[in-house]
């Protein structure tokens, strides 16, 4: 278990979609933590669900005080297109009563075509899930991955019942409507190059994430998400390579 990093949670809002991004920016800027201005590739990203969610690129900031380096990205779920993966409740649930949405989600960062020295660490680390109505979750191991290459967390999506009406019916809110990963690296991560990209992995039914495998010769920016069945998730990519 790392300790927690209040800046890997400030750019996780960012990058999930999260809070206001503002004031997120601002409280940044107090603490001398700069966003570089990094060029970009833009490719055909394959999706297989484009329309679903909305994919970030991965930002890379320096923290002037201590020279240490963040990566952080993630994405959001576009309006109410999640719903179509949410499973039914018994008639009359109660509020606060949740289910799972298939198994566990992931969202991580990739790293390939790297050069330079890796002779850096990752300090801490964090992965964010928010539901959109200010809840949120974080974790601080990850499920996949030690930093070389990239790094994933893994996490349970639910549907949560906020309302239940006199009919049966119900409003329910998502806790997965919003994702992030956030890596912090030592100083000399400068010496590290290459390119890097957010990837989202989604399940629902019966399946499952099995493994996130990096620097993998099959897969998509040399990660390979494996799902249990394909019918029931989809991988997801920002559509551009951030180059560092």
């Amino acid at each position: 278990m790392r300790a927690f990093n209040y800046f890997e949670l400030l750019l996780n809002q960012l990058a999930a979609g999260d809070g206001n991004p503002g004031e997120i920016n601002e409280k940044l800027k107090e603490k001398k933590i700069h966003k570089l201005d990094l060029p970009q590739d833009y490719t055909v990203t394959p999706m297989s669900q484009p329309s679903d969610v909305n994919m970030n690129a991965v930002n890379i900031y320096a923290d002037g005080q201590t020279g240490n380096w963040y990566v952080t990205g993630g994405g959001s779920w576009n309006d109410l297109t999640w719903t179509a993966d949410a499973p039914s409740f018994r008639l009359y649930p109660n509020v606060g009563s949740k289910k799972n949405v298939g198994g566990y989600d992931t969202v991580g960062i990739t790293y390939y075509n790297t050069s330079g020295t890796y002779g850096t660490t990752v300090l801490s680390s964090q992965g964010y899930w928010h539901d959109g109505v200010g809840n949120s979750w974080s974790s601080y191991s990850p499920s996949h991955g030690d930093g070389k290459l990239g790094a994933a967390f893994d996490f349970q999506d639910k549907v949560r019942i906020t309302k239940v009406n006199w009919d049966g019916s119900y409003s329910y809110v998502y806790e997965g409507k919003g994702f992030a990963a956030t890596l912090t690296y030592t100083p000399n991560f400068v010496y590290y190059n290459g390119k890097a990209r957010t990837f989202y992995g989604h399940t629902y039914n019966q399946a499952t994430v099995d493994n996130v495998t990096f620097g993998a010769s099959t897969g998509d920016f040399g990660v390979d998400i494996q799902l249990s069945n394909t019918s029931q998730g989809f991988k997801a990519f920002n559509n551009s390579d951030t180059n560092f």
